[in-house]
Formats: structure tokens, C-alpha cells, sequence
């Protein structure tokens, strides 16, 4: 398939993609720390995109360092809130689609152009001269290059980490840890998937739960299901039910096919048992969570009582116990953010405004679940369905994404989609 050849549709597809993502990690970049806590918002229906300086302000109130510090992982906002034209604009997005951005999309436009190896271990050997460098064609943007740095540094620390798990953490590698299972591979990788649209879904899902070597345990399964769903989504058309039902209608089916795949190729080092034993937890999450859901939608349960009952019954539980509270990173365990991505979508999938600001307003790593849920309800209705939603406007996002990393977004989108096109009609 040649990039021309491409429908329409799917580039409208792509396109909703990477701005609804940028969209609703932007919705949620106010209130990342004090939802880590498991703090809910008073009012989920009134969060909207705030100013840089009023993102900034609230992070501060909530105990972040400002004044030279950091503002959010790596530090990006204190170097550019004195930047006028950046602090009294709306749209600040995160460390989420800053890497999503400035370092996976700018890997993957270079390694398509040139025909090259769209892999982790490429990802990781292009970020080595820039995690030494910084990028010289980022030199008019001196904030960018340092950060772009450091955020390589970090990411090859943590890929370096996955492959010796047997030599002492570095203090670059924020988050991972051999055996504690993160999001990783959805955070990452998701977009690529829409480049797999034409495969079989369980295609799809066995592709992406081997791709990064940093997804672990059951996070290989989280991140090949949200893979599949994705790449459904690009060629789906939106009804009026919403995307709710179509998320648990789609997933049903990919777990299923996966169980009858666990003998074939592509398992590692893992045993069938524990393939078959990662799907169960991972159905078994999604059931309870529609139920929570729907129970919530069907009881005609308002938004704040809503989010007050997955901090109660999914999020605040699972951030006191277990492996991962120790290192501080429970709240990034792969079956908690499906937990929580699942249920908003049972209780509010027919609205994609009020999924993405429920996902920001509600407890742990807000930004990243609205992020995450924007990746996949952008591919399935598209960016036009989308601009044409009463009360929400993406411009403020394009505009700062271009003030912050001098990326025309859409421009991007439409490459970056004619590309992931013609890599899915002949990637193996």
C-alpha cells in the first residue's frame, strides 16, 4: 500500500489519535499529584484546559517544586512558564506526549523514511547520541535540547535495565523494576499499532505483548490487548452507543483468540500456565470493572459519586498493597490503569468529552489515563467526528504543542498516518 493509497477515513483516524491523546493529557496535567494520591476533583464536569501558569500554580499547590525545579518529570515546565506567549496559553500538556512527540515520533518518522528496523532495541540505539548530545537542531529551543537529553538518558536507562536485571538499578531509571509490572508499552508504543489495522487482531495483540522488553508479566497482555484495540478502532465507524460497549465487545474476543495462540511461537521465557494465568487477571479485570461501571451508569450515579467509588474500589486498595507500593509505583500497574480505563468506559463510553475529563478528574495518574483513553476513542471516531463535539477545542493543544516543541500537530498527524499506513501494509 502506498501512502496515496490510503483512506481518507484512516488518516481521519490517525489524526483523532495523536490529538485526543495530547488532548486529554493536557485535561489532566493540573491535577497529576494530588490524583496520585488519590484525591478526586468536586466538579469532573467543569475541568477544561487551563493556562500554563494556572497548571504550574496548581502543581505547586499540590507540592511541587517550581522555582528551577522540576514541575513535572524531567522539568519541563519551569524553563518555559517564563516564556509569555507559553504561560498565558491553554493546553499545557505533559512528559506524556512530550516523549510521545520528541522522541517516539521522531524515531519512527526517521526509521520509516529510511526503510529501518522498527523495534525497541532500534528505538534504544537511536536515543544513544541524543541521551549524550541533546539534539543540535533543537539548538533555537535550548530548553528542548536539554530535556530531550535527559529524557533519553532515562529511557535507555530503563531498557538497559530490563535486559540485566541482574545489575544494580541506576539512578536514571525512574521506574523500572525487574518483576514489578508498569505501563509501559501502552505509554510508549500505542500509535504504532494503528499501522497493524489490516491484521488480524490477535495478530496484533501477539506483536505488541513481545514488543518492549520493559512490559512485564501481565503488562505484556494489557499492552497487546489496548495494541489490538487500536488498530480495531482505525476502521471502525462510531455509533450512538459509544465506544463503551464496542471496548468490551472488542476485547472479548482478542483475549479469546489469544488463549488459543499461548503454544504458538513468541513465548519467551514465560510458561503456557502463566500466559494463561496473565489472561485470566486480565478478563478478570475487565468483568469487574464493567460491572462497576455499568452498575454506576444503570443506577444513574452522578460523576463524583462515580469517581469516589473507583478511588474506593479499584485505585486506593491497590496503591496500599502489594509489590509495587514500596518504589512508589503502584499506581502504574498495568491492571489498575485497565481497571480504571475500563470502568470510565462502561460508565461514560457514549460521551468521549466526559470519558476523557472523568479520566482526568478522577485518581491516580490522571494525565496518562486520559492520554492513554484518548489514543484509542481518537482512532475510533477520528479527528473531524471529534473538532465537531459542542464544547471542546483543540486548538489550544496544536498551538502549544507548536510554542513547546515546534511541531505543526496536524501537519505531523497526516505524515505521521501515511507512513504507520504504508509500514502496516508491509511490516511483518
Amino acid at each position: 500500500m502506498s501512502p496515496e493509497d490510503v483512506p481518507e477515513a484512516v488518516l481521519d483516524s490517525f489524526e483523532g489519535m495523536l490529538l485526543w491523546s495530547a488532548f486529554g493529557d493536557a485535561l489532566g496535567a493540573s491535577r497529576e499529584l494530588e490524583a496520585l494520591g488519590g484525591a478526586v476533583a468536586t466538579d469532573p464536569a467543569a475541568l477544561d484546559l487551563l493556562t500554563a501558569e494556572e497548571v504550574v500554580a496548581a502543581r505547586a499547590r499540590q507540592g511541587d517544586l517550581v522555582d528551577g525545579q522540576k514541575g513535572e518529570t524531567w522539568g519541563v515546565w519551569p524553563d518555559v512558564v517564563g516564556i509569555k506567549e507559553v504561560a498565558t496559553a491553554r493546553g499545557l500538556p505533559t512528559d506524556d506526549t512530550g516523549v510521545r512527540t520528541v522522541l517516539v515520533g521522531e524515531w519512527l518518522w526517521e526509521a520509516l523514511a529510511a526503510g529501518g528496523d522498527l523495534s525497541e532495541t532500534a528505538f534504544a540505539a537511536w536515543l544513544e547520541p541524543f541521551a549524550k548530545d541533546g539534539l543540535p537542531e533543537a539548538a533555537s529551543l535550548p530548553w528542548l535540547e536539554r530535556r530531550r537529553g535527559e529524557q533519553a538518558v532515562a529511557w535507555r536507562a530503563m531498557v538497559h535495565a530490563a535486559h540485566h536485571p541482574l545489575e544494580p538499578i541506576q539512578p536514571e531509571n525512574p521506574f523500572f523494576r525487574p518483576g514489578l509490572p508498569v505501563i509501559f508499552g501502552p505509554f510508549l508504543y500505542l500509535p504504532l499499532a494503528a499501522a497493524f489495522y489490516q491484521r488480524p487482531p490477535v495478530e496484533v495483540f501477539l506483536h505488541f505483548m513481545d514488543f518492549s522488553v520493559l512490559d512485564q508479566e501481565h503488562g505484556r497482555v494489557v499492552t497487546g490487548l489496548l495494541a489490538a484495540l487500536v488498530a480495531q478502532a482505525v476502521t471502525e465507524r462510531p455509533f450512538q452507543a459509544g465506544i463503551g460497549e464496542w471496548f468490551f465487545s472488542a476485547a472479548g474476543p482478542v483475549l479469546a483468540d489469544a488463549r488459543g495462540h499461548v503454544k504458538a511461537e513468541g513465548l519467551g521465557v514465560a510458561t503456557e500456565a502463566q500466559h494463561r494465568a496473565w489472561l485470566d487477571e486480565v478478563e478478570d479485570a475487565l468483568v469487574e470493572a464493567r460491572e462497576l461501571g455499568l452498575e454506576a451508569r444503570l443506577g444513574q450515579m452522578a460523576s463524583g459519586p462515580f469517581l469516589e467509588r473507583v478511588a474506593e474500589r479499584i485505585y486506593r486498595p491497590a496503591i496500599t498493597a502489594g509489590p509495587g507500593v514500596r518504589h512508589g509505583l503502584a499506581p502504574y500497574e498495568p491492571l489498575l490503569v485497565l481497571r480504571q480505563l475500563a470502568a470510565t468506559a462502561a460508565y461514560a463510553g457514549d460521551d468521549p468529552a466526559r470519558l476523557l475529563r472523568l479520566l482526568a478528574a478522577g485518581p491516580g495518574d490522571a494525565d496518562t489515563l486520559a492520554f492513554l483513553m484518548g489514543t484509542l476513542v481518537g482512532a475510533w471516531y477520528g479527528r473531524r467526528a471529534l473538532e465537531a463535539l459542542p464544547g471542546v477545542d483543540l486548538e489550544p493543544v496544536v498551538a502549544m504543542l507548536w510554542r513547546l516543541f515546534e511541531v505543526d500537530l496536524p501537519l505531523q498527524a497526516g505524515m505521521y498516518g501515511q507512513l504507520l499506513a504504508e509500514a502496516g501494509g508491509v511490516a511483518e
